[in-house]
């Protein structure tokens, strides 16, 4: 990973995307405007498939393995900052500090001046002056890695369904999702690994279906109408909750989140509670007829 400041007071982050799903890629801005010390408006994202960077890892450590790599690079970038405006202010690196993409003393934070004014300084437009580091690496081997450790996550999802009887529908009333994802970095994105984990849950459960032909074996549910797959109308309001427990190895103590959180069996434990009897998913309204002596 790569971050720059260059003379309009901008900080940038060449990178390949992606440029949808949870928004790594605004994961990372928020990291490297924290440990520069940048306003978020600063920091400039610049979607280039020629660049090294690119903020995604192998599924669920997205996070991990991103954002963790950009801190350090950010990490490295404020240090020769501070080096060349200690060098400007007539005082040592240790004694500066950064806030609102500014470099102010400590002792007097009247006396600061904009990041990029160092660059400009030495002459505007000459990207020669730029300063930017790189960094390459992996993030620490996390604990369940680590042989013979274990690191217990709580993690706890709960579904409220009601269960019509005389028709055997069955409508989800509610999730309530508890999730430990070491540190959340984008509020929304992990609130979106979890609506579409319960998504994924409701449709597992209530309605999705592969249906194939007895006697020759061909499968007829061959598009998503035909396989049931809900729509976001169709899907029970969800309650979502962060608890941060650090304990991962990206910055922060972020682990990450993706899918972890999807359980089809969810509601169908539900309807069991409702109904009192288990009914073998999908739960389609056929069966919790039959299930009730109904049909």
């Amino acid at each position: 990973a790569t971050v720059t400041i260059q003379g309009d007071n901008k900080v940038y982050v060449p990178l390949k995307g992606p440029w949808m799903g949870v928004y790594a890629a605004d994961a990372c801005a928020l990291v490297v405007a924290e440990e520069m010390g940048a306003r978020i408006e600063d920091v400039i994202l610049q979607y280039d498939n020629k660049a090294f960077f690119t903020p995604v890892g192998g599924g669920s450590d997205g996070t991990t393995a991103s954002a963790w790599v950009m801190k350090e690079a950010a990490v490295a970038c404020r240090k020769l900052l501070l080096e060349l405006a200690a060098a400007k202010m007539k005082a040592r690196p240790e004694d500066l500090d950064t806030k609102d993409t500014m470099v102010f003393l400590k002792s007097d934070p009247s006396r600061k001046i904009p990041f990029g004014q160092f660059i400009a300084d030495e002459g505007f437009g000459d990207h020669d002056k730029d300063i930017a580091a790189t960094f390459f690496g992996r993030p620490p081997e996390t604990t369940w890695h680590q042989g013979g450790k274990v690191l217990d996550v709580m993690n706890a999802s709960f579904c409220e369904v009601a269960v019509d009887t005389e028709t055997g529908a069955v409508e989800v009333t509610r999730f309530v999702v508890a999730c430990d994802p070491g540190k959340v970095l984008r509020m929304t994105s992990f609130e979106g690994q979890l609506h579409q984990a319960m998504f994924f849950s409701q449709g597992g459960g209530l309605s999705e279906e592969f249906v194939y032909d007895k006697a020759s074996g061909v499968k007829l549910s061959t598009n998503m109408i035909e396989y049931r797959k809900p729509t976001i109308l169709d899907l029970g309001p969800i309650e979502t909750c962060a608890v941060e427990s650090r304990s991962g190895n990206a910055c922060y103590g972020a682990s990450g989140i993706s899918h972890c959180m999807a359980a089809p069996q969810l509601p169908v434990c539900a309807v069991a509670n409702a109904i009192g009897k288990w009914i073998e998913p999908p739960i389609t309204p056929d069966k919790v007829l039959r299930a009730l002596g109904k049909a």
